[in-house]
């Protein structure tokens, strides 16, 4: 049985829940936008904030503006959530917010692999473990499992983490950690918390799985 609305209310992570909580008023106010033209906003503030960080390197100010946009790409989302939630949204409008998902995902990080001071083989490793954590969460959608996209590397922490060593680069452009630059050291933190997060999101399966459901 597919989840209903108010089992679709206790999905996500608890930082992604706070926002879609202090948000929900501002929705009432933009009810005329459909979950479809939030997904390509959303999407188009990801390209607009990869864009910033690709010219990062040379211009350091640039990871500072990205910030705001990362933040307004983190409220786009959230009222995509209220959007789909209380719209009865197609299977049209959530196959496309997904495939929005992972297209802004993937514009956020790639653009850094190009930098000259990281090394692109680590940068992969972590782009590849952030969409093997997207991949079970979707797995874990079509077999019905609840709150299935929680865990510490869950979309919001990780726009989270980019925001966050975004102001560092600003402030500190070429420091570096034990030989690491300031984005290499967000991609080898990608790796422990997508596996804890994979071992999260399974646990939540074995618990809460279709065969473990009462009637």
């Amino acid at each position: 049985m597919k989840p209903d609305k108010e089992d679709q209310a206790v999905e996500g992570d608890s930082l992604g829940l706070w926002l879609q909580k202090q948000l929900r008023v501002l929705s009432k106010g933009s009810s005329g936008l459909s979950p479809e033209t939030l997904s390509w906003s959303s999407l188009a503030a990801s390209l607009l904030a990869g864009g910033m960080l690709y010219g990062a390197y040379d211009k350091p100010w640039l990871a500072l503006l990205a910030v705001p946009v990362l933040a307004a790409r983190l409220a786009l989302d959230s009222l995509e959530s209220i959007a789909v939630m209380e719209t009865s949204a197609t299977p049209h409008s959530r196959l496309l917010s997904r495939l929005c998902d992972r297209l802004a995902d993937l514009s956020l990080f790639l653009g850094l692999t190009f930098w000259p001071d990281v090394r692109v083989h680590l940068a992969m490793l972590g782009i590849i473990c952030m969409l093997i954590v997207s991949y079970v969460g979707e797995c874990g959608r079509n077999c019905d499992v609840r709150n299935y996209s929680g865990g510490l590397l869950c979309q919001t922490h990780r726009v989270v983490l980019l925001m966050f060593f975004c102001i560092m680069h600003a402030l500190r452009p070429g420091a570096t950690l034990s030989g690491f630059s300031t984005f290499e050291v967000m991609f080898v933190l990608f790796i422990p918390l997508a596996s804890l997060t994979l071992l999260h999101r399974m646990d939540m399966f074995n618990t809460d799985g279709p065969e473990n459901k009462g009637d």
